[in-house]
């Protein structure tokens, strides 16, 4: 490990960094013993290949030079410090953030990996300096929202990168780096605003026409702007407001964006691992698998979680460091999302339908502690079958819709949820459609909770019945924000997202 000093430098492309406060690096070798049959001697092996992690932390001093780093996946340099130097290449900037308030000097911190050389020099090299200090102005830091400016008080802006190396065969060293998807950016900010401020503010958070673009502007003293830090596809991630003496409102906003992009692609059955290895080859950094490919993309997966596994069906799949895609599926903690905060447990509810959905719905009931499980389906083979899958983790009722014991169970459920199709908005424009038609309801009381995961029309059939009723109803479209929060963790290793950004993103779409 070396630490900053005195005689410490950092070149970067040609430019000597200013400002250093301090620089660490660490490195990991991951070795393994090779024992060949007849040998009495080890040969060993270096797996992948060798990283440099180098973190490096520097006072702003203005015009900052790591932010345009930031994006290249070939930076080279040295370090020098004392009489000794260590030439590095083939760098990228993983992570680059810098937090700004008005009671000290900005602070950028950097972490950068090294997947090429990294050996000492022979020669110190020459390079340009890098700024001067600037003294920033009284009115330094603003945030630009849809062209209205704000003086802040203090502000942080970070953004996340994920670099890929590319190592030839017998080699530790990087030939190329890629940058891969998504590029993950968060910005924090506090400002002062007058009444009229803060309600034009909060009406640009709220607005639909928001281009959700966030700007945070550095200054000098000459009001010249030094740097300019944009959150792109911006959401806003939470907003506190605070008001004190004088009638001052003290406002707080952090905003989450991510550079990606959505998209549906048709898909025949027949052409499902064409389309899958075409994704490889663009870098696709994941995608969500629809009916009916939930069972036969298993065949192409390498890796495959414990609960995908237990429901027999995929929904996500995501590209790994191996570029063979690794599956999960999220549609479980969908479904049980708008249930965690209701108090069901050791409760009674009826699962309608016995397809793949109902495998998820029943597992989110395991989870959820219910005390008794029935399914009711048109179809008992299909029925025989979604029972003996749980077996081990619970006994469930199953019947027939037409069984005589269904107005039994429907009055004394605590909660009813529809798994099948019936009731979805169709071409025909079918109205007033039932699952089971419209006596099996007959026996439906208040203090049942209906839930059906169809969610176009807005509200089913169903739903309208439950309401009717006095009954507590949820649609699916919690259950489809929820588990396209599950997928886009998935495919971001563990981002946290919060629930009302896609929801409210979504019910714009629709």
């Amino acid at each position: 490990m070396f630490i900053g000093s005195d005689e410490a430098q950092v070149v970067i492309n040609g430019i000597n960094l200013t400002g250093l406060t301090d620089v660490a690096f660490s490195s990991t070798i991951n070795e393994e013993a090779v024992i060949l049959l007849a040998n009495r001697g080890i040969n060993r092996k270096i797996n992948k290949g060798h990283v440099i992690t180098c973190s490096i932390n520097k006072t702003y001093m203005g015009k900052d030079r790591l932010q345009e780093f930031t994006g290249i996946t070939d930076l080279s340099g040295q370090f020098q410090f004392g009489t000794g130097a260590i030439d590095f290449n083939e760098a990228s900037i993983s992570s680059y953030s810098i937090s700004v308030n008005a009671q000290s000097a900005p602070q950028v911190s950097v972490n950068m990996k090294i997947f090429g050389d990294f050996k000492p020099a022979t020669n110190k090299i020459s390079s340009l300096p890098d700024h001067a200090l600037e003294d920033l102005g009284v009115d330094a830091a603003t945030i630009t929202l849809e062209n209205r400016q704000s003086i802040l008080q203090e502000f942080s802006f970070s953004v996340d990168f994920e670099v890929r190396p590319t190592f030839e065969i017998s080699s530790i060293k990087s030939t190329s780096n890629k940058l891969f998807p998504p590029i993950t950016y968060n910005a924090k900010a506090k400002m002062l605003v007058d009444e009229q401020e803060f309600i034009d503010v909060t009406g640009l958070l709220e607005s639909e026409t928001f281009n959700r673009s966030i700007s945070l502007n550095l200054k000098n003293t000459g009001s010249t702007v030094l740097n300019t830090y944009t959150v792109p596809n911006a959401s806003l991630k939470s907003q506190n407001t605070s008001i004190t003496a004088g009638d001052l409102v003290e406002m707080s906003v952090e905003y989450l964006g991510l550079d990606l992009i959505y998209l549906a692609i048709p898909c025949k059955d027949e052409d499902l691992e064409l389309v899958l290895n075409s994704l490889k080859k663009i870098n696709c950094k994941g995608l969500n698998i629809t009916i009916p490919h939930k069972e036969k993309v298993f065949d192409l997966c390498s890796e495959i979680s414990p609960i995908a596994n237990k429901l027999k069906a995929i929904n996500t799949l995501k590209l790994n460091s191996e570029k063979e895609w690794s599956a999960t599926n999220t549609d479980v903690e969908g479904f049980i999302y708008p249930l965690k905060k209701l108090n069901l447990i050791k409760k009674q509810s009826i699962v309608l339908g016995s397809g793949g959905a109902a495998r998820s719905v029943i597992q989110g009931l395991i989870n959820l502690n219910f005390s008794k499980i029935s399914v009711i389906s048109r179809n008992n083979s299909s029925l025989d079958e979604l029972t003996k899958n749980f077996k081990n983790q619970i006994e469930i009722q199953s019947f027939l819709n037409n069984d005589n014991q269904v107005q039994n169970l429907v009055e004394e459920a605590d909660l009813i949820v529809n798994t099948t199709p019936v009731g979805m908005k169709t071409t025909k424009n079918e109205i007033n459609v039932l699952p089971f038609g419209k006596d099996f309801w007959r026996s439906l009381n208040s203090k049942t909770i209906v839930y059906d995961l169809i969610y176009n029309p807005a509200p089913t059939p169903l739903l309208q019945l439950g309401k009717k009723k006095g009954c507590m109803t949820i649609d699916g479209l919690e259950m489809l924000v929820a588990q396209g929060i599950g997928s886009l963790s998935f495919w971001t290793d563990g981002l946290e997202v919060p629930f009302h950004i896609m929801n409210d993103a979504l019910k714009k779409y629709l």
